[in-house]
């Protein structure tokens, strides 16, 4: 390496000399960025995930009150539907299973009848694999998937 730049012209290794501090630098801008995007990330996360607990905790009084009792129906996908308009739960499509597997897209609909939907869904046999729901209003409305492992019967 040394003799490289003693190769080089005076002007060029001033150059050089000149070039490798913006360089580094440059580098720690980059590695502070991408640092600095990580944590924005990461406080994403967090909002989120207080948003979930405090809406679980508002629904709290459903989860409770519905699991008091499971009443006596059975499992079916056909009964699906029916159960969901029961419970106020408006899906976007008609459910799918797939390996095992319920896929429900739920359209905006309120959050305490989606509890009250995976209490009676609990109560057949389903268990959650996947819950992601955003909330769309300050009233409670919610619209998202549900995964669901869905009963051996």
């Amino acid at each position: 390496m040394k003799t490289v730049i003693a190769n080089l012209s005076d002007k060029d290794r001033r150059l050089l000399m000149a070039v490798i501090p913006v360089v580094v630098v440059l580098l720690l801008l980059i590695g502070a960025k991408a640092l600095i995007g990580q944590r924005a990330e990461a406080r994403d996360h967090l909002e989120r995930a207080l948003e979930d607990i405090a809406w679980l905790q508002a629904q709290s009084e459903a989860v409770v009150s519905g699991g008091q009792a499971c009443g006596s129906a059975r499992w079916s996908l056909d009964g699906l539907s029916s159960l969901a308009r029961r419970h106020s739960v408006n899906l976007a499509s008609p459910p799918l299973l797939d390996n095992g597997e319920l896929r429900l897209q739920i359209s905006p609909t309120q959050g305490n009848d989606v509890v009250a939907l995976l209490m009676a869904l609990s109560c057949q046999g389903g268990q959650v694999r996947h819950f992601d729901l955003r909330t769309l209003s300050e009233q409670g409305d919610v619209q998202g998937t549900l995964v669901l492992l869905a009963p051996v019967t």
